[in-house]
Formats: structure tokens, C-alpha cells, sequence
């Protein structure tokens, strides 16, 4: 039938590049004297009679496609019929005490190609033995595969694995359920809603009195900050930090870009920071570096007493403007300073030397809100890390470039912008740690200083 259709579309096609070239043909070569008038009838009759055999080849054609469709439904419907025939003959022949080989012989004679197997055979034979007479020949209903495996059950399972253990990762699921991993995927982010969270690593878990006391300072602040606009311009705000000879680039700042073709990155020899360090100690305002010191040791109550003496002559030298008195409080001096609660920043001894400064409190526990922490060491440490210098005292003659050739908007930005907008930020989420508070780098921990002696109160 196939071969039959193959002809007459052949056939068709041929016709139609026939009819095309006497109509060219008929444009062509239209009579032009009494001679030429019979050869331009026949032209017309034989492109009459191309078009009766075209109409002729269409129909054709549609007759064979109908008929090789009513025979494919035929078959079709043939073959579901002879197998219920052959499942009531083994029926039959089971009754008649037949063996299975007997039955699939006789299939084999009658039905040839379109018999049963033996294995087939063999099964109704022993469903028609062990059955109480009424096994049906038909095809049971059955509801098939089903759209998809997302059902009830998989997704309580999943639910059991996260209730079991908040950290389980997808693979875990896959291999304790036996659940796809695309499923589980599905699952998770379709119907449970949920997505997976690093942990954020904190100074201290803040207790609801701290967290409230964070919230209280940060409202003075920026009541403060609302009622004298140059408030932040006359702060001054330091703190101390370790400085390596060596510090190691962080992996992210090791990252590099490549080509889709090019998925091999670059190694790098796994270095730890050195051994040798000098503690710095910086204090700045939103005009620059006022004043920068290097020691050897940690900071206890005699050296930040020095280097607050230290600091009031720079201040007195490079910001004249803000020793000058206090218009509403003579006895207290325009600068406004700023710094956190450390063990040698809270001593007696240091609130005698700063009995002359106006102070800026800071809750406790709160690297988030001190701009040395989240801005002044993390920007100089980026510029840092990775460079190998020969001795501390490069190391101290390149951050004091860095920070003394520094843009004046970039110190400005942080004091006027960054931190009211952390204030605001520590009010709505009520006092908790909130992102961002730290530069990406090899250590979180931006001030070391305070690790044996200058603990927060």
C-alpha cells in the first residue's frame, strides 16, 4: 500500500511540473497567423487532458491514504481482538485438560506470527488452573505512569529528612529516600519553600539585653546626628589593629575570569600570614588620617594613654578647628570622639585624659558599628593582602601610604553615610547582627588586638 501511495505522489508531482511548463508554454507562443492557430489548439487540448489526469491523481490519492489508514485500524483493533480469542481458547483448553506446549502449538497453527508466547501461554494456563472459573480474558484496567512523582508521600519524606537534620545536603536525601535528585530539588524550592543558609559567624550571641541597649544608643546617635547636622563632621573615631608582614589573599579575591572552553584555574601555593606583626593604632575623621602609630606590643592602659597624648598634639596640629572650646559647653573641646568598649578604652586612666573630649557612645560588641571595623582596616588590609614585604617596616611605610593618599570622599562617605545608615540598620532589625558588617578577607576578626587584654566589657 505504501509503495502505491509512493507512485502516485510521483505521479502528482510530475503532473504538476507538466502543467507548469504548458502554461508557460501557452503564454508563450500565442498564435500570430492562420498557421500557427492548430498548433495552439493542441496545445489547449493537451493541457485540458494534463488537468483531468491531475484531478484524477488527487483523487487517487486520496482513496489510497484512506484506505491504508481503515486497514492500520483494522490490524489494530485485529490484534487486541485475537489476543482476548487466544486467552478464552487457553481457557478452553485448560478445561479440556491440555498442556501448555499442546495450547501453544495450536495457537502457533492458527494464529502464526500473531500467537502468544510460550511464556505468555504458560502464565493464563496456570492463572486459568488456579482461578475459581470467572478469571476474565480482557486487559484490566490500569491507571498507567503517573505525571509526575511529586505526591503526598515523597514530600512528607523529604520533610522527615530536613526535621531529622537541618544540615542534610540534597545528596544525603537522594541516597536515605531513593527520591531523583531533580525531584528533591523540586521539592524543596516548589513546595516546602525552603532554601539553605550558611551560618554567619558573629562577635557573641547577643542577649536581649544587649541587643536593646544596641537599639538605645544607636537612636541617641542619630538624635544627636538630627539635631546638629555637623555632628559627624566633628567626630574622630580610632581603634588598633595587628599588621602582618604577609598577609594571604582570601579565595575569593584569588578568583579569576575565563574562557568557557578554559575550566582549569590557576594554583596557588597555600601560605599562612607571618609570624611577624607590629600592632597599629589609627585615628581619623571624615577629612582623612589624623593620626597613625606602630608598637610592638598589645594595647594596654599606658600605651593608649600615650597615644592619646600623642593624638591630641596631631589634632591640635592638623584640625585646629575642633580644640577649640565648645560654644555650648566651654569646658569640653568641639571634637566628638569615637571608640569601641575595650578593656584599655573604658580604664579610669583613659577617661581622665579624655575628660576634655565630648564622647560618642558605642554599645558593646558592635565591630558592625565602629568604622575602623567595617571600613578603615578592612580597606587597607585588601590592598595588603597577597604582597610580600621584606620587613615589618615596609609593611608599616605602605599602609601609611595607602591610608595618607586615600580620597578625602572615600573617609567622608564613611563617616557621614555608611554609619548613620548602620545605626538605622542595627534600629530595624532590633538590635541583631545584620550583613555586611565585615570586608570579605582571610579573617572576619578585622581587630586582633583585644585578644588577651582588651576584652569588651
Amino acid at each position: 500500500m505504501s509503495s502505491v501511495m509512493c507512485v502516485g505522489a510521483t505521479a502528482l508531482f510530475s503532473f504538476l511540473d507538466h502543467k507548469k511548463s504548458i502554461v508557460r508554454l501557452d503564454l508563450r507562443s500565442k498564435p500570430r497567423s492562420q498557421c500557427e492557430i492548430p498548433i495552439y489548439l493542441a496545445i489547449l487540448c493537451v493541457q485540458k487532458m494534463c488537468l483531468k489526469i491531475l484531478g484524477c491523481s488527487l483523487f487517487l490519492c486520496l482513496i489510497l491514504t484512506g484506505l491504508t489508514f481503515l486497514e492500520f485500524l483494522n490490524n489494530n483493533n485485529m490484534q487486541k481482538a485475537s489476543r482476548e480469542e487466544q486467552r478464552t481458547v487457553i481457557k478452553f483448553l485448560v478445561a479440556e485438560d491440555h498442556t501448555p506446549i499442546h495450547i501453544w502449538n495450536c495457537l502457533q497453527n492458527v494464529y502464526g506470527d500473531q500467537a502468544l508466547g510460550k511464556t505468555q501461554v504458560r502464565m493464563w494456563c496456570k492463572r486459568f488452573k488456579e482461578g475459581d472459573g470467572h478469571e476474565p480474558v480482557t486487559d484490566l484496567p490500569r491507571s498507567g505512569r503517573p505525571k509526575t512523582a511529586i505526591v503526598k508521600c515523597t514530600i512528607d519524606r523529604v520533610q522527615q529528612e530536613l526535621d531529622t537534620d537541618r544540615r542534610v545536603s540534597i545528596w544525603q536525601i537522594v541516597e536515605n529516600t531513593g527520591i531523583s535528585q531533580g525531584t528533591v530539588h523540586r521539592i524543596l524550592k516548589n513546595h516546602l519553600e525552603v532554601c539553605r543558609l550558611s551560618c554567619k559567624f558573629v562577635p557573641k550571641i547577643l542577649t536581649t539585653e544587649q541587643r536593646q541597649q544596641r537599639v538605645d544608643l544607636c537612636t541617641q546617635n542619630l538624635a544627636t546626628f538630627a539635631a546638629d547636622p555637623l555632628f559627624l563632621d566633628k567626630l574622630v573615631t580610632g581603634d588598633e589593629s595587628w599588621l602582618h608582614r604577609y598577609d594571604p589573599d582570601s579565595k575569593k579575591t584569588l578568583s579569576h575570569w575565563l574562557p568557557k572552553d578554559q575550566r582549569k584555574c590557576p594554583q596557588k601555593a597555600l601560605r599562612a600570614r607571618t609570624v611577624q606583626k607590629c600592632m597599629m593604632v589609627a585615628f581619623f575623621d571624615c577629612r582623612g588620617l589624623i593620626h597613625l602609630d606602630f608598637g610592638n606590643r598589645t594595647i594596654n592602659v599606658a600605651r593608649y594613654g600615650a597615644v592619646l597624648d600623642r593624638l591630641k598634639d596631631a589634632i591640635t596640629q592638623k584640625r585646629p578647628g575642633l580644640w577649640q572650646p565648645n560654644p555650648v559647653h566651654p569646658h569640653l573641646r568641639n571634637v566628638c570622639f569615637h571608640h569601641d568598649n575595650a578593656r584599655p578604652h573604658t580604664a579610669n586612666a583613659t577617661a581622665v585624659k579624655l575628660a576634655d573630649y565630648q564622647w560618642v557612645p558605642h554599645p558593646p560588641y558592635s565591630p558592625d558599628l565602629a568604622p575602623c571595623d567595617f571600613f578603615l582596616f578592612p580597606f587597607l588590609k585588601k590592598h595588603m593582602w597577597g604582597i610580600q614585604f621584606d620587613s615589618v617596616a615596609d609593611a608599616q611605610a605602605e599602609a601609611r601610604r595607602i591610608l595618607r593618599t586615600t580620597p578625602e570622599a572615600t573617609f567622608r562617605k564613611a563617616i557621614t553615610e555608611d554609619l548613620p545608615a548602620r545605626w538605622q540598620k542595627c534600629i530595624d532589625t532590633q538590635g541583631h547582627y545584620f550583613e555586611g558588617d565585615v570586608a570579605p578577607g582571610p579573617e572576619s576578626e578585622s581587630s586582633e588586638s583585644e585578644s588577651d587584654s582588651s576584652d569588651e566589657n
